[in-house]
């Protein structure tokens, strides 16, 4: 868990409640000059992918694969990414002075340590699995851009109360969070966050590392692109879609497509402004 805000308190509470996910690590930088305890090997199998799905499907108890091995391979330990630090930080580092390599286990059993800690434990157990589950978009981003340039691998968590398609295609690192609807061959996206209560409908699309809020709801054939951001209770009418890097106002409708990068709010949804410059999707981490 890369951070410890209040997203990832949830994200933390999601971990327990699935029965085959262990936390392990919890990285933020606020836990500093550490040293001591490391996970122990096969300490978490994160989730498996039910019986006759493929590896993008959720199953149809509404968890999809958290990332285990493959069956008859051994468990590896795994990491769920939270909260990071703000969207104004730099780079992910450890602060001065401070070790990157976890302390001792916290209240919930998993390891503290700065954010930078990742790397150790990456390089010491290659086959961990990270879910980033950080609100903002823009720092989910960096975050996930640095892990992947390092060969990490990344998991998903379905909360149980979650209803989920077998025939939806959910991708590595989204959170699908409680009381979430994801309907038949709707697409979500690597990364992306489908909050508590929203609703992705029937042949929708949600791109990568979007954020569909609580309540917010895509009506059939709908899209949210990339980067995206929907408010607690927006609704995109069928066929419409919001484009990449946009966000749109909590209760708004959209009722005509929202050009990428823009801000939109209202019922009906209008654009309101242009999304700030650095909101367009880089090639590399920041």
């Amino acid at each position: 868990m890369i951070g410890d805000g209040g997203h990832g308190k949830v994200v933390r509470e999601l971990i327990a409640l699935v029965p085959e996910a262990r936390l392990v690590a919890v990285l933020d930088d606020r836990y500093g000059g550490l040293g001591g305890g490391e996970p122990a090997a096969g300490r978490a199998a994160v989730g498996a992918p039910a019986a006759g799905h493929d590896a993008d499907a959720a199953s149809s108890a509404g968890r999809a694969a958290v990332g285990a091995p493959a069956a008859g391979s051994a468990a590896a330990p795994a990491v769920a990414a939270q909260d990071a630090a703000p969207a104004s930080a730099g780079p992910a580092r450890a602060e001065p002075g401070a070790s990157p390599h976890p302390e001792p286990a916290g209240p919930d059993g998993g390891l503290r340590g700065p954010v930078a800690a990742w790397r150790s434990l990456l390089e010491r157990y290659p086959e961990l699995e990270f879910v980033v589950a950080i609100g903002d978009n823009r720092t989910r981003r960096r975050i996930v851009r640095e892990l992947e340039a390092a060969g990490a691998r990344f998991a998903r968590l379905i909360h149980p109360a979650a209803i989920v398609s077998p025939r939806a295609r959910i991708g590595p690192g989204t959170v699908v969070m409680a009381r979430a609807v994801v309907q038949p061959d709707a697409a979500v996206g690597a990364h992306a966050i489908v909050n508590t209560g929203a609703i992705v409908e029937h042949d929708c699309a949600v791109g990568e590392g979007a954020h569909i809020a609580p309540g917010a709801i895509l009506t059939g054939g709908a899209r949210a692109d990339e980067g995206a951001f929907l408010g607690a209770g927006a609704v995109v009418l069928p066929g419409q879609t919001v484009g990449a890097w946009s966000t749109v106002g909590a209760g708004a409708v959209v009722t005509r497509d929202v050009p990428a990068g823009c801000v939109a709010a209202g019922v009906p949804a209008a654009v309101i402004r242009r999304a700030e410059a650095e909101a367009a999707p880089a090639s590399s981490p920041s």
